[in-house]
């Protein structure tokens, strides 16, 4: 047999053996694993189930979180392995939330390094209690962020990270939540009062509904985001099975998700960060099926923080227009959004961000998936007619 050593550093998706077996790449595999942990957790033994696309669903044992992943071997899943699990989770495993909170729904907040922002979003949310629980992912902040919290919101569920997942941060907290749906939070946004349970009334009535993208108003100017004003109009024929106009696109911090199709879909992925992480996801949503809607009247507000590196934002932006053209779209347009990349690029920034772009080559010929006509021809709809298309919300 042979051996392999995987990391595991972010405690990452949470799925069990049915939802592992759902994903259309899966190979079953049952694998031995000798688990050496730290952080709060336990070492041991168990028998996993293995998906070659990098899914390990693991019983629930001693850990906090209950499950685990990592990235299987580039050629498939290794006989044995040795997993180090680094995340960790500060709160019980049923954090109570305010009672009167909605059982339906639970909120997710992934941040780094923005304490006094994400206090204040987290004293709103829990100032209307429209869910019934709040889960903070802290992306590994080093400016005492986990320690505030737990110490001003202990009900609050709390996940360390020790390292930045970025928008993957919102997975590990929908892994963690075992509530029907799950809205996004950032943290510089909240949802108005009533909100969340009109969104939870519309998923239950429309099975279909996978997302429910929001208005969100910028503030303090109290305008809705021009993502929004898009969506509304959107040129997309209209689906009779869902509650508001199509879209293919949203803006993560007005988001609530069915939490079946979210994990069947893979979340946000781990290599994306932060900025145009929404692209990949609305795209496997609806290639899987799942509708995604505007509903004007489910609100949240969004804030933006003073404290953000705008150039580096429109480097990973450009940088996962790429990604997303060569994991999903016809190789033209991949070529093209390349290009376009390029183009854009400083030439002294090019040593530094040509070797990371090499070695995704294999990675993404490897999860490459073009999507289907249907699909396709929603999104050079949009692309062509100026509507909001997958990739255009940029709320972070």
């Amino acid at each position: 047999m042979t051996s392999s050593v995987l990391r595991c550093p972010f405690a990452s998706e949470v799925l069990d053996s049915r939802l592992v077996r759902r994903c259309p790449r899966f190979r079953p595999a049952e694998l031995t694993f000798e688990l050496t942990a730290r952080g709060g957790f336990s070492s041991g033994s168990t028998t996993m189930t293995g998906c070659s696309c990098g899914y390990l669903g693991l019983q629930p044992s001693s850990f906090d979180l209950g499950f685990v992943s990592a990235c299987t071997h580039p050629d498939g899943p290794p006989s044995v392995a040795t997993v180090e699990v680094v995340g960790r989770s500060t709160a019980p495993a049923a954090a109570p939330f305010p009672s009167h909170g909605d059982a339906r729904i639970g909120v997710v907040i992934a941040t780094r390094n923005r304490r006094d922002e994400l206090l204040q979003a987290v004293d709103r949310l829990l100032g209307f209690g429209g869910a019934r629980e709040l889960v903070v992912v802290d992306n590994a902040s080093d400016d005492g962020t986990a320690d505030l919290v737990r110490r001003r919101h202990p009900d609050v569920r709390l996940i360390r990270l020790e390292q930045n997942a970025g928008a993957h941060g919102r997975s590990v907290g929908v892994a963690v939540l075992d509530t029907t749906y799950v809205a996004f939070s950032d943290d510089d946004s909240w949802w108005a009062p009533g909100a969340l349970r009109r969104a939870a009334d519309v998923l239950d009535a429309h099975p279909r509904l996978g997302l429910i993208a929001g208005r969100v108003i910028v503030e303090p100017e109290g305008g809705v985001d021009p993502t929004c004003v898009e969506m509304a109009t959107s040129p997309l024929e209209a689906a009779s099975d869902l509650p508001g106009p199509s879209v293919l696109g949203f803006l993560a911090c007005g988001a609530v998700v069915r939490r079946q199709a979210f994990v069947e879909c893979g979340g946000f992925h781990a290599r994306f960060g932060t900025g145009g992480e929404e692209e990949l996801l609305a795209i496997d949503l609806a290639e899987a099926g799942w509708g995604l809607a505007y509903l004007d009247d489910v609100v949240a507000h969004h804030r933006p923080s003073r404290f953000r590196d705008a150039a580096e934002r429109r480097r990973r932006l450009a940088r996962n227009r790429v990604l997303v053209g060569w994991l999903r779209r016809p190789v033209g347009l991949a070529v093209r959004r390349t290009v376009d990349a390029l183009r854009s690029t400083e030439i002294a920034q090019l040593p530094r961000l040509l070797p990371g772009a090499l070695a995704a080559v294999p990675w993404l010929l490897r999860e490459r998936r073009r999507v289907g006509n249907s699909v396709e021809a929603g999104l050079r709809r949009l692309e062509d007619g100026g509507g909001c298309r997958a990739g255009a919300a940029d709320a972070q």
